[in-house]
């Protein structure tokens, strides 16, 4: 069969949790004997023109193509950003050229959905994995600029002061004028690209009225929908995308898993957060949590590996925050082969997320490493960690609720034990790909007949 995966980034590139996911059930399937392509962007905001080139290599059996684009270029950049005419005819090309039998979209994000468009023009399956909230919310987490929760029932209006918010001169004009005026005069801005493409409204200024109702029709006109956990295929139910999405977890590729070893006993425990050090990873409630325990308390410390480079100002400020408490060592970021490195080096995962995260993958990795895990009480956490049986959860955003749950491995010797022995096997990417594989063929068959 011919597969191609349509998506955000892919590695070495880009590394995050939907692009190291698509690489694990990419490779399984190229591996299976399946001819496997993947069309993503490589630069994203660099460049003269909408599109500017593309690269292709092959990665372990799978060819990859790489577009080098520019959403800030063109005729309107703030409707590129969902739906990017560019991207549209590049990967419209890609799929004439490999003449898939279906397509499988990891992630609209970069791309945009108007590539969704280009493979049901052409009368090919098509399969979507919701991956977040991307489709309902622009800035992706359901997070309001400020870090509260948003439901997703939004008008326009609400988006365009949502995404506006961090814009010094909205603001100072928000105080002055009428809600309703200011309302309809972001409104004009967002549907007219001459003036939504100017400094304070690039990127923020999106015509939303036409956004959400777009992206839901077009993920409408799937073939096959999955969600990773129940919780995210609720909410995109709730917010009107009236369709069946399939369950499907993923699968991770676990060849590091074999090399980790633990740390020699040192008399010390070691709370760990593993990710992208940013605001909705929620790093600050750990540090908080962890300042309000006893520093004497079985030598317990707290290790944060991870990337800072896309949040500095938050990084300072999670440094800047008391030192009273366990001591605190920031790591830095790592590469993926020293995986084995980092799980054998902490004694419990803390994932303590300020959004709805769907299912992460730091919490399949510490798992496969024998790593319970204490998590924010949210979303698909609570659906990938079992109470009790393989870690903790806690109130989301409450340093108090983690410093309890925290406190608990300090006080109880024998809990990191007895959390790991109910830790249960994970999920490989060859089962997640065989599952793929098997749904592949039905939609090709049932399009044939």
């Amino acid at each position: 069969m011919r597969i191609l995966f349509l998506t955000n980034g892919y590695p070495p590139l880009h590394t995050a949790g939907t692009e190291i996911s698509t690489e694990a059930v990419a490779t399984s399937l190229a591996r299976s004997g399946h001819a496997v392509f993947v069309g993503c962007v490589g630069r994203w905001d660099e460049g003269d023109h909408p599109l500017n080139g593309l690269d292709e290599d092959e990665q372990d059996g799978v060819a990859v193509t790489r577009f080098d684009l520019n959403w800030r270029r063109g005729g309107d950049p703030n409707r590129a950003l969902f739906d990017n005419p560019a991207t549209a005819r590049a990967v419209g090309a890609l799929v004439d050229r490999v003449a898939p039998d279906v397509v499988h979209v990891t992630s609209c994000y970069t791309l945009s959905a108007s590539v969704m468009r280009e493979v049901k023009a052409r009368g090919l399956p098509l399969v979507v994995t919701l991956t977040d909230f991307w489709f309902l919310c622009p800035r992706v987490m359901l997070l309001r600029s400020n870090g509260t929760p948003c439901t997703g029932r939004t008008t326009a209006a609400d988006c365009l002061d949502c995404m506006l918010s961090d814009s010094a001169a909205y603001v100072k004009v928000r105080r002055m004028a009428p809600a309703g005026l200011l309302a309809a005069a972001t409104g004009v801005v967002a549907r007219q690209p001459r003036l939504s493409r100017s400094h304070g409204f690039l990127g923020r200024a999106q015509n939303f009225a036409v956004r959400k109702p777009l992206l839901l029709d077009l993920l409408r006109s799937a073939d096959a929908i999955l969600a990773p956990t129940r919780s995210l295929a609720a909410r995109h139910t709730e917010l009107g995308l009236e369709r069946e999405i399939r369950l499907w977890r993923y699968g991770h590729e676990l060849g590091w898993a074999a090399a980790v070893e633990r740390r020699p006993p040192d008399g010390r425990l070691v709370f760990g957060f593993v990710g992208r050090v940013a605001p909705e990873k929620g790093v600050h409630v750990l540090l908080d949590a962890a300042s309000r325990l006893d520093p004497g308390a079985g030598g317990a410390a707290v290790e944060v590996w991870g990337d800072a480079a896309q949040e500095p100002g938050y990084l300072a400020r999670c440094r800047a925050l008391p030192t009273t408490g366990l001591a605190v060592d920031f790591r830095g970021r790592f590469t993926r082969d020293r995986l084995a490195e980092v799980y054998g080096h902490i004694d419990v995962l803390v994932v303590p997320s300020t959004w709805n995260e769907n299912d992460p993958l730091v919490v399949h990795e510490a798992f496969a490493a024998g790593v319970p895990v204490i998590a924010s009480d949210v979303g698909g956490l609570r659906e990938v960690v079992t109470a009790e049986s393989d870690g903790l959860l806690f109130r989301a955003g409450d340093a108090g609720d983690l410093a309890a749950a925290m406190a608990r491995f300090v006080t109880d010797p024998t809990l990191v034990s007895r959390l790991r022995a109910g830790i249960g096997l994970v999920r490989t990417s060859s089962e997640a790909a065989a599952d793929l594989a098997a749904l592949y063929a039905g939609l090709v068959e049932g399009l044939a007949g």
